[in-house]
């Protein structure tokens, strides 16, 4: 799969990056840390993006195709509780 950079920028003290690809666009954020070389001379967060570009989307098989999406309207607006009693 191939990723176009569309931006790159800080926010709220996150570095964002912004890519395309076949299946859309993202907006990751990655530590700031990700602003530095890293031992191949390139910017970690390309390394970063690649690696999480690959665990969201590396399960695709060859037919490029995504899983569907179920959206269950009805269930917009229900409220629903988390851990403890």
């Amino acid at each position: 799969m191939k990723i176009k950079i569309v931006d790159v920028y800080e926010e709220k003290g996150q570095l964002r990056v912004i890519v395309e690809h076949d299946y859309g666009k993202d907006n990751i954020g990655l530590s700031l840390d990700a602003e530095y070389l890293g031992s191949d001379g390139q910017p970690k967060w390309k390394s970063e993006v690649k690696s999480l570009m690959d665990k969201k989307y590396g399960h695709i098989g060859k037919d490029k195709s995504l899983p569907k999406k179920h959206v269950f309207k009805e269930e917009v607006g229900k409220t629903f509780e988390i851990g403890g009693e």
